[in-house]
């Protein structure tokens, strides 16, 4: 069967579509598949030799295979860092007995093959003699893990261009075919540049072209991403001979393997080889998951000159966005997260615009995030569309089954009482809901156990009151059935009229705080006046900042009791960074985002100063960084797997 096209896509498209229709099925040593035999290939312009597919751009990995088979080495370790499946081949000398490296320039430890086929070629342009053997006889001799697919290659001059003839025994048409072609037209086109000659037609002959079963329906997607653009990815390589720089450009590889931080700008090579040195670097340090690695890497993506790279990167990154929203749709939550792909497409032009993010590594961090990140969306607009919808008076009572401080709040600010409101706010900070009990107990407290209401008039007027009755309340407050418990970010609290943070010292220090006015509004006016205030994120640093008086309440409480200020439109605030002081969940999920790490020792300041940068870049109208404290905060107690929190 013979297959001609332009480009490798437009050939692969017709081999797999070919594959899949007429091929028989065959069990063979790597598993069962489905094969042609006697297949002929052609592909007219060897320098398309990249696919512009998601599934198929293997720029990095065929990049790798080329400067491995270059080196003349079948060392394990050096293939096993851009294709990791080759570490399953490896002899216990740590060499892949397989590799074509050592065959190319020093076959039967004598025969530097290349070397010999360009002098053939030299001296005759008509010669059929340049002809570099890869499989040998002894292959077969013992049971290796890995022997040649690749039988020999032949190299033919006619018309001043150089025809490639590659004759294979066996060919992986979805996972090789797209290396071998790589590997071996630019190895074409080396030799090409090097006997000063035109490229001609790549030929690839094959016995067994086949697609394995585990690969069927990625070979379906493949041909259903449709045809692509012809035009080549990859330039024309420099009329400069690569085998004179050779030497160079494989020290600049390996330092780049080994973690050495090149300066490629420098180099004295052409933008071609420099691009080429760029793409490993990036790969090299994107891989890492080092935080400075992933930044390095961004810095050497800019540089890359071009922009068919670049537009290359892109498509492989789009590969998390399909993939997250493919399992939401499995999952048949698509209704719950139509936002996502906005929250998805903001985190890939952050990483693209700005750098890496090493918590994002593996695709299932990624989509989790994403997934909490919509979550917290929804919880903060939450506050907003009950405002929407008709509030029952019982609400407001807290002698009623259905009390509920945030909706009474409404109420409250409906009425313009707000002070009522605030007060509210403040009650269902502190006592939080709990899963089980509800508002039972922030119920209890403001209801006076089922007499007269703890109003903000009542209360802000005689704090003194309030200890008193509290004192004989806790009593009988502890004999609930079921206990009345804080929520969970309160959980810590006690409602011990003697322990060390009683309700009553609380409520009194909350009175103080908003001061002899007992008003709110009054409160933050005051605020913002004595402080200069020119902005909301301004009033709302100095509001925290003021509230430290208050007892027992910490980071978290003045952080989300200023932020539902916020929700409810009583204060017009925002917090221009996450607090996070003291923190733990939030600076644990942060760091771990942009670092790899949980427990990184980056200061406060740089990952609030990432944070900010990261918000630019997301779909958040309203409370960015409460959005992202609260996601942060649920996504590293389960970074790689989906979790509901109720929050």
């Amino acid at each position: 069967m013979n297959f001609e096209a332009a480009t490798l896509d437009d050939l692969m498209h017709d081999v797999f579509e070919h594959i899949l229709n007429h091929g028989h099925n065959n069990n063979a040593s790597k598993g069962p598949n489905i094969e042609v035999l006697g297949c002929e290939l052609r592909l007219t312009n060897p320098i398309a030799r990249v696919s512009r597919t998601e599934s198929r751009g293997l720029i990095f990995s065929c990049l790798g295979e080329l400067f491995w088979y270059l080196s003349g080495s079948n060392d394990g370790c050096h293939i096993a860092k851009y294709i990791p499946k080759y570490g399953t081949f490896v002899e216990d000398d740590g060499s892949i007995h397989g590799g074509y490296g050592k065959r190319l320039f020093n076959m039967h430890e004598k025969y530097d093959q290349i070397k010999r086929v360009i002098e053939q070629l030299k001296i005759g342009t008509g010669t059929r003699k340049a002809v570099i053997q890869l499989f040998d006889s002894s292959d077969l001799a013992e049971d290796y893990k890995d022997i040649p697919c690749t039988l020999n290659l032949q190299f033919v001059v006619r018309n001043k261009k150089l025809h490639m003839f590659t004759m294979m025994r066996s060919n992986d048409a979805y996972i090789g075919l797209p290396h071998d072609i790589f590997v071996f037209t630019m190895l074409q086109e080396m030799l090409a540049k090097e006997l000063e000659c035109g490229l001609g037609i790549y030929h690839h002959y094959v016995a067994s072209l086949h697609i394995y079963n585990k690969n069927i329906n990625s070979a379906k997607r493949f041909i259903n991403e449709g045809f692509q653009a012809t035009d080549s990815i990859m330039d024309e390589m420099p009329c400069i001979g690569f085998f004179s720089i050779r030497n160079e450009l494989l020290k600049f590889e390996s330092e780049i393997r080994h973690g050495i931080d090149l300066n490629i700008n420098e180099l004295d090579l052409c933008d071609y080889w420099k691009d080429i040195l760029r793409l490993l670097q990036f790969y090299n340090k994107k891989e890492s998951g080092n935080f400075q690695d992933l930044r390095y890497a961004s810095e050497v993506r800019k540089k890359i000159t071009n922009k068919k790279y670049q537009g290359l990167i892109n498509n492989r990154e789009r590969i998390k966005k399909s993939k997250a929203i493919k399992k939401i749709e499995g999952n048949n939550m698509q209704k719950r997260f139509d936002n996502i792909s906005d929250i998805i497409s903001g985190i890939e032009a952050f990483e693209h615009e700005q750098f890496k993010l090493a918590g994002l590594q593996r695709v299932e961090n990624y989509i989790s995030l994403s997934m909490q990140i919509t979550d917290s969306i929804r919880r903060i607009r939450f506050i907003e569309e009950i405002n929407k919808k008709h509030i029952s008076e019982h609400r407001k009572n807290p002698h009623s089954d259905i009390f509920d401080p945030l909706r009474a709040a409404w109420l409250h600010i409906r009425e313009n009482n707000k002070n009522e409101a605030y007060w509210l706010i403040f009650l269902a900070t502190h006592f939080g809901k709990h899963k089980k009990e509800g508002w039972k107990l922030c119920a209890d407290i403001y209801g006076g156990l089922g007499e007269e209401l703890w109003t903000w008039n009542r209360v802000s007027h005689n704090p003194n009151d309030f200890s008193l009755w509290f004192r004989k309340a806790s009593i009988e407050i502890k004999k609930n059935k079921p206990q009345r418990k804080f929520g969970n970010h309160r959980k810590y609290e006690s409602l011990n009229y003697n322990s060390s943070r009683p309700l009553q010292t609380v409520v009194q220090t909350y009175v103080d705080w908003v001061g002899v006015s007992k008003d709110h509004e009054t409160r933050f006016l005051d605020l913002s006046n004595s402080n200069n205030v020119n902005n909301k994120y301004e009033l709302f640093d100095v509001a925290y900042k003021s509230m430290k008086g208050i007892l027992s309440f910490g980071r978290t409480a003045k952080f989300d009791y200023l932020t539902m200020l916020r929700k409810f439109s009583l204060q017009n605030i925002e917090p221009q960074n996450l607090y996070l002081s003291g923190a733990t969940g939030p600076k644990r999920g942060t760091s771990f985002l942009f670092f790899g790490n949980k427990d990184s020792n980056y200061s406060v300041e740089e990952l609030n100063q990432n944070l900010n940068l990261l918000a630019e870049y997301l779909p958040i109208d309203i409370l960015s960084s409460q959005v992202l404290e609260d996601a942060l905060c649920n996504w590293q107690k389960s970074p790689s797997a989906y979790r509901y929190f109720g929050g």
